[in-house]
């Protein structure tokens, strides 16, 4: 199993957060077209967190199968490809790896602070999940990344959610 333990490497330029009604930045070569798109940027590859989010995007893609999908994984593309099959797959999204952050940072994603992932509801979560089968994994990327997801419709964003602490998720 690969650790992170709590290494934190160089911060990635962040741009202000963004809000409801303001304009999708570039997503890698993806183009953010008129369609409904849910973009979901995780917690580093292995986080229990990570992999709870991932089922439950996976569950909601199958009652908004007209909304397209991307993950966003900071973690290296070998780690990220292992962890998503050990955890059932990405099902019908689309992954983008961001090892550099630079998406992370243009979506106004940047570093949480030590309490973001060690704090007690983390920590109680963290167990909460073990009894669903949910566990950490062979680990890439930095538990310091900030986690969010984004509704964009029109290439405007329409729903947002930044994750203040670790475990928490939210979908519109």
């Amino acid at each position: 199993m690969a650790f992170i333990f709590l290494t934190r490497p160089k911060q990635q330029v962040v741009s202000d957060s963004l809000k409801i009604g303001d304009s999708a930045p570039a997503l890698a070569n993806i183009e953010l077209l008129l369609n409904t798109t849910l973009i979901v940027f995780l917690r580093h590859v292995g986080c229990p967190f990570a992999e709870n989010t991932v089922k439950q995007v996976r569950n909601w893609s199958a009652i908004h199968p007209d909304t397209k999908i991307i993950l966003v994984s900071h973690g290296d593309e070998i780690s990220t490809m292992n962890w998503l099959q050990s955890i059932g797959g990405q099902g019908s999204a689309t992954l983008i790896i961001d090892e550099s952050r630079a998406a992370y940072g243009n979506w106004g994603l940047g570093y949480s602070g030590l309490m973001h992932f060690i704090g007690p509801a983390s920590l109680f979560n963290v167990v909460r999940l073990i009894f669903k089968g949910v566990i950490n994994r062979s680990a890439s990327g930095t538990r310091f990344q900030k986690s969010g997801i984004f509704l964009v419709r029109h290439k405007v964003i329409t729903w947002c959610h930044v994750n203040t602490s670790a475990e928490q998720l939210k979908l519109p």
